[in-house]
C-alpha cells in the first residue's frame, strides 16, 4: 500500500521507503516536474537554445543546461554502444551528470575514437576502443580540425574517424592538419547536418562531445 506525503513523495506502508515518479531513473538527477520534463523535451525536439528553454521554463540557466545533459545522457546510455562508453551500470554516465558535465567519458583508458558510416541515408555513429586518437593522428591519411573535433578522410569502410581534442592534448596540438576540406565534407547528409550543430557558439567541449555526437546519431 502506498500513500502521498506531504512533500509530494510517496511512501510505501510496510517497507517505509519513500519515492517519487522518476525514482531509479534517468530523470531523477534533475529536479524537474513532469510537466516541465515534456516540455523540456519538446523544446529540446525543436532545437532551442538553452537560454530560449530556461526562460520558457523559468528555471536558471545551470539547472536546464544539467537537465539537458541528463537527457542526452539518456539518449547515450539507450544507444548501440552505450555499455562501451560507459559499462554497466553506467557509473561513468552517472559521473557526468553528477559533476554537471566537467568529466570527460573515456574508453579504455582514452578519450573515445568514432568511426562515422553514412550509408543509405543511414548513419551510424560507432565508438571504436581498440583506437586511441594518437594512433588516429599517426595514421597516413588526410586529418581535418575544427576547434576541438578531429577527424579523417576515409579509413577502411569508415567515412571518417573522429574525436574531440582536449586544449591540453599534445599529440593533436604538434599534428599537422590538412587545409583542405575531408572527402566526408562533401557529402550532404549526417556530416552537413552536423557540423554547423557540432561547431556553434564556439565548438563543443571535450567533456560534451560523446554526449552531442551520440544525440545527433539518434
Amino acid at each position: 500500500r502506498v500513500y502521498a506525503l506531504t512533500s509530494g513523495r510517496r511512501r510505501c506502508h510496510d517497507c517505509r521507503h519513500s519515492f517519487n515518479e522518476f525514482s531509479g531513473r534517468w530523470l531523477a538527477l534533475s529536479r524537474l516536474k513532469c510537466c516541465e520534463w515534456l516540455e523540456l523535451v519538446d523544446l529540446f525536439e525543436a532545437e532551442r537554445s538553452v537560454e530560449q528553454i530556461a526562460r520558457v521554463l523559468g528555471r536558471a540557466y545551470a539547472t536546464t543546461f544539467h537537465a539537458l545533459t541528463v537527457l542526452r545522457v539518456g539518449i547515450l546510455a539507450h544507444g548501440n554502444d552505450g555499455d562501451v562508453l560507459a559499462g554497466d551500470p553506467s557509473d561513468a554516465l552517472l559521473a557526468v551528470c553528477r559533476h554537471r558535465g566537467h568529466k570527460t567519458l573515456h574508453v579504455a583508458g582514452h578519450v573515445p575514437v568514432f568511426g562515422i558510416l553514412d550509408r543509405h541515408e543511414q548513419v551510424t555513429v560507432s565508438v571504436l576502443p581498440e583506437i586511441c586518437p594518437d594512433t588516429v593522428l599517426s595514421m597516413p591519411v588526410k586529418k581535418v580540425r575544427r576547434g576541438n573535433i578531429v577527424y579523417t578522410g576515409m579509413v577502411g569502410h569508415y567515412d571518417a574517424l573522429m574525436f574531440s581534442a582536449s586544449n591540453d592534448c599534445d599529440a593533436a596540438a604538434k599534428a599537422r592538419f590538412a587545409r583542405s576540406p575531408a572527402p566526408i565534407d562533401a557529402l550532404s547528409g549526417f556530416w552537413a547536418y552536423a557540423v554547423p550543430r557540432l561547431t556553434a557558439h564556439h565548438g563543443i567541449s571535450a567533456e560534451y562531445f560523446t554526449l552531442y555526437i551520440k544525440e545527433l546519431e539518434f
